[in-house]
């Protein structure tokens, strides 16, 4: 996920390495948002290990 967003805010846009950690940033923080809506809807404590 951050690397097309990585390239395109770094060449398209033309931001370089400011591109590149804004892309980082998005990326990780999008990811602990949907993990955390999937941690909070609880169907994992359902599954039999």
């Amino acid at each position: 996920m951050a690397g097309p967003l990585a390239f395109a805010l770094a060449y398209a846009f033309d931001l370089g390495p400011i591109g590149v950690y804004v892309a980082i940033t998005v990326a990780f923080s999008s990811l602990a948002v949907v993990s955390a809506s999937l941690f909070r809807r609880g169907k994992w404590k359902g599954k039999v290990v």
